[in-house]
């Protein structure tokens, strides 16, 4: 593994995890019925872990990323760059101050927000719920793994980024506000994700349109 590699992995989360959530990234979405012709958004791609296997299974232009951390999406261009089969894809990848700045004239068949939401605030999360509710097609789906429980900060991430818990009525409360309803899929790993402990508890929520 190459100094710059070892780099990349590390920040998105512990290395030794990272092909593993590739995987269950990918899986998963297609296991949800994602096919290469539908509108996929990646809401927080950081360096496109799940997002470079994804870019290649879509059609070309069907990829659409964002991310906050110029740090990370900086990384996810020289992974373009070293792959130029994926940047032919001509994925759209987008820096953001805010959720509510993405732009795009597309409505989005599948929306997937991994390892995101527990990371935001309670008002950032209505913000991305906001947004969501407006770029889904009507039939589509927004997938958003968290943790569920007695609302608390359990700890933080790189020293930045709380890790929050929260229990299900809240997101449910807040997906009523915007035209969404919520399922809650069950734990990650009842659902094929074999990481660490505590991701594997989270669990994965599916919102669609009311």
């Amino acid at each position: 593994m190459s100094k710059d590699s070892e780099h990349r992995k590390v920040l998105v989360g512990p290395a030794e995890h990272f092909e593993e959530k590739r995987r269950f990234q990918k899986d998963f979405i297609i296991s949800q019925g994602l096919q290469s012709h539908h509108n996929y958004l990646d809401i927080g791609c950081g360096v496109l872990r799940g997002g470079l296997p994804l870019i290649m299974y879509l059609d070309t232009g069907n990829y659409s990323g964002c991310d906050v951390d110029p740090v990370v999406l900086e990384e996810a261009y020289k992974v373009l760059q070293e792959n130029p089969n994926a940047q032919n894809k001509k994925p759209d990848l987008q820096l953001l101050q805010t959720i509510r700045d993405f732009s795009s004239s597309k409505k989005y068949d599948f929306v997937m927000a991994y390892s995101v939401l527990i990371h935001m605030t309670d008002s950032i999360v209505e913000e991305c719920l906001d947004k969501c509710s407006s770029l889904l097609h009507p039939e589509g789906f927004f997938f958003a793994n968290v943790n569920l429980g007695e609302t608390k900060q359990i700890n933080t991430w790189k020293n930045t980024f709380p890790v929050n818990r929260r229990p299900l009525e809240f997101y449910k409360n807040i997906a009523a506000r915007y035209s969404m309803k919520v399922e809650d899929l069950g734990s990650l790993l009842s659902l094929g994700h074999n990481a660490d402990e505590g991701s594997n508890a989270q669990h994965m929520l599916k919102f669609t349109k009311d």
